[in-house]
């Protein structure tokens, strides 16, 4: 008989792979938990508060060996996350639920305090073998009370002729899913499930030909998504015991069972996996070789979630990256052209909802949006400077990648080429796409970039026109999230420059006459954004969108590191803001547990900013539990997983009037290179541009990548009279122009006049 069938729970025994067998790309790192495996048997992970639980055959004190399978029998174990997230040391969970006898996998409810859970045919002290002298397996039940747990109770559709085993509760706690070999089945283990209606239950039904095949399937996990998740080796795979997925379909059947392939499977056993809610964290068992012992338990994190591999590749809404060529070639001769730059920019994500946006050390995105213009409840959003889509066309001119379909803006810069920008549509998404480019004669460099005033912040995704005086000829741009755009002008003519926001629209005349061979042009552009405003007024409440918890669980988790980060970055560049920390739960559980639950969520999160130097002065944590619902999902109401999702959500608030000086001259842009490209982001001066100068306001005339560059700005400079101007490095390795440094803001500001306005070059004030 199967080992997993007699020890009830399966005695089966960093790196990111593409899915074998499929264009599917899966960026997945998978790690051994080897602070909670040993030499024996650790498998079946469950999620519980702070951290696991999980099955073991490590010695315990009941120190009773099944002699059948000669190794120790079974019992369920607890380990907590530290505020690194990582796995403790696992101790015994409940000397009244583990036994001399084996316990197995097992699953709760979504309050925690209802639990289901397999052992052997052991109830009350009373062991019952089955007509053949078997000790079967069944599937109890065991409810909390306080800190403590209840005794265990048969369920109605358990036997002591067959096995019932491997639990998994639906999401709304109102369907039960298991592993059987009662009469009827296919043949061995079939999963089954069982209805709820109150306090009773329905007759098993079995999943079908779909899902069961004539032999063994095991570990069913049912995610709230409603895909179902179980592990059998009667179907071809990587070998031994495989994960497969499978979604139930509106007739009430299911789909084929897909297979997960690597890395989660291999060619040992794998099986008794679980996901959290968002589908980027999880655990798995596996017997592989490299492990610790029999089996050891596996975490992985899935960088982009694993919705997007499990949505039904038949649904128009599928968003899963799709394989999309460039090519580009010479308009004239038609040669392909090597080494152009290509560059995504997603028009859907770049709106005037973004009233701040700045720059980490790293070069990532950190925008604070308002989705709603007469609402105080605004939204933080990190774009990761690696999650951009760019690269260069190789010899055949072509740039191969893969893109979810969205609106993009395609922009193609190569050198001795006009630039050229290509729309594609995400309801006419293409696979491939022509780019013909025509060369450059004797050109202007052109850069812009478009500004909200009020706070000198970039307004990206603008539309701008560039139209030559007395002709029909115009080549349409998108600023990109930066607020910038790049192009070059032929010289000795006159230009119309029209940039466009929504309803707002902004016309600047632009010529290039009497502009020497070499000279560049650049220039700012004002937009005044209706919906601008300070973003950290007072009360204004900032959602935290990617900070996730398991269930019942407060440790801070891998993907929301980055939203953390974020937020100590703007407390580290705007030191005079002061923030609660809120946590808030969805309704399900007691109150009171919600309350305390929010409350050491809310800690978590204050420990971490302090772990990145966040003095603890500025900060407070606070618990709201359940008591703030962004819906109607009070206690009693039945909604879907992700309704009651959107009112587990971390934010934090303004308190007191912050007068924040949010200037992009703390972030300024990078001004264009002798490739006529502009850097992907823009770059924050870590350094004071001249700590000789005692004055409180520098004037920068720009940043540059190239100090040949820079050079020609100064030179340009001191021709006009700015004798004192000067190339000064940002500790970031920038060139920064200096024109001088002022006492006084209004100076400062008649100086930029001067130089935008007369002089026709890009300046800005930075503040001291």
């Amino acid at each position: 008989m199967n080992r997993y069938i007699l020890a009830i729970v399966g005695l089966f025994g960093g790196i990111s792979l593409f899915a074998q067998g499929t264009s599917d790309v899966f960026d997945v790192t998978v790690k051994n938990e080897t602070n909670i495996n040993t030499d024996e048997l650790e498998f079946s992970p469950a999620f519980f508060e702070d951290g696991i639980l999980f099955i073991s055959s490590r010695e315990d004190v009941f120190k009773f060996i099944d002699r059948r399978l000669r190794d120790n029998t079974m019992g369920i174990y607890q380990t907590r996350r530290n505020t690194d997230g990582q796995l403790q040391q696992a101790e015994l969970f409940s000397n009244r639920l583990n036994t001399k006898y084996h316990e197995g996998p097992l699953c709760f409810d979504l309050s925690g305090n209802d639990l289901y859970f397999t052992r052997s045919n052991y109830l009350r002290g009373k062991v019952t073998k089955s007509a053949d002298g078997w000790i079967k397996l069944k599937i109890l039940r065991a409810k909390r009370d306080g800190d403590q747990w209840g005794d265990a109770t048969d369920l109605p559709f358990n036997g002591n002729d067959f096995e019932t085993c491997h639990p998994s509760l639906s999401a709304d706690g109102d369907r039960l899913y298991f592993s059987s070999d009662r009469p009827g089945g296919l043949g061995g283990l079939d999963i089954y499930y069982v209805d709820k209606m109150g306090d009773d239950w329905g007759d098993p039904v079995n999943l079908g030909p779909e899902v069961n095949t004539e032999g063994d399937e095991v570990f069913p996990f049912i995610h709230a998504d409603g895909h179902l998740f179980f592990s059998t080796e009667s179907r071809e795979g990587l070998g031994g015991l495989d994960i497969y997925y499978t979604l139930q379909k509106e007739d009430g059947t299911w789909r084929t069972a897909s297979n997960l392939k690597a890395p989660f499977n291999s060619e040992a056993d794998d099986f008794g996996l679980i996901l959290d809610l968002e589908t980027k964290n999880g655990y798995f068992s596996s017997d592989r070789p490299g492990g610790e012992g029999k089996d050891d338990i596996y975490s992985f994190y899935a960088s982009q979630g694993l919705s997007k591999l499990l949505a039904d590749r038949e649904m128009a809404t599928d968003s899963r990256p799709r394989p999309f060529s460039v090519f580009v070639a010479d308009n004239a001769t038609g040669a392909e052209l090597q080494g152009v730059d290509i560059a995504f920019l997603d028009l859907e994500d770049m709106n005037l909802s973004n009233i701040l946006t700045i720059t980490d050390e790293q070069g990532n995105l950190i925008r604070i949006q308002a989705p709603d213009p007469n609402s105080n409840e605004l939204i933080l959003k990190v774009e990761m400077a690696d999650s951009e889509i760019k690269g260069k066309t190789n010899a055949e001119g072509e740039f191969a990648t893969s893109a979810s379909p969205s609106n993009y803006v395609i922009a193609v810069n190569a050198e001795g080429y006009f630039p050229k920008q290509v729309p594609v549509e995400k309801a006419n998404w293409p696979t491939e796409i022509m780019v013909l480019l025509d060369p450059m004669g004797d050109v202007i460099p052109f850069q812009g970039v478009v500004l909200d005033p009020r706070y000198n912040t970039p307004i990206a995704g603008a539309k701008v026109t560039i139209q030559e005086e007395g002709t029909n000829e115009s080549v349409v741009l998108y600023t990109d999230q930066n607020g910038q755009f790049n192009y070059y002008l032929p010289r000795d003519k006159d230009f119309d420059v029209t940039i466009e926001k929504d309803d707002l629209k902004v016309n600047r005349k632009v010529s290039t006459k009497d502009m020497a061979a070499g000279s560049e042009l650049a220039m700012a552009f004002d937009i005044t954004d209706p919906n601008g405003r300070n973003p950290f007024a007072s009360g204004n409440v900032i959602t935290l969108p990617n900070i996730y918890y398991n269930f019942n669980d407060s440790s801070i988790r891998p993907d929301a590191k980055n939203d953390l980060n974020a937020l100590a970055t703007i407390l580290n560049q705007f030191p005079n803001i002061r923030i609660e920390l809120a946590s808030h739960t969805d309704s399900r559980g007691s109150s009171r547990y919600n309350e305390s639950l929010s409350q050491r969520r809310a800690e978590s999160a204050m420990t971490y900013l302090k772990s990145k130097g966040i003095e603890a002065n500025r900060m407070t944590a606070k618990g709201y539990g359940e008591s703030r619902l962004k819906n109607q999902c009070a206690d009693g109401v039945k909604c879907s997983e992700l309704e009651h999702q959107v009112n587990r959500r971390t934010e934090f608030q303004i308190l007191g009037d912050a007068p924040v000086d949010v200037n992009y001259a703390n972030n300024p842009p990078a001004m264009i290179d002798e490739s006529g490209t502009a850097n992907a982001h823009a770059v924050k001066p870590e350094a004071s541009p001249s700590t000789a100068n005692s004055g409180t306001f520098d004037v920068i005339a720009g940043v540059f990548k190239v100090a040949a560059n820079a050079d020609k700005r100064l030179a340009a400079l001191q021709s006009l009279g700015f004798t004192s101007a000067k190339i000064i490095k940002t500790a970031s390795g920038m060139n920064a122009v200096l024109v001088g440094s002022f006492t006084s803001s209004s100076e400062a500001e008649a100086t930029v006049s001067t130089l935008e306005g007369t002089h026709q070059i890009n300046a800005y004030v930075k503040r001291k």
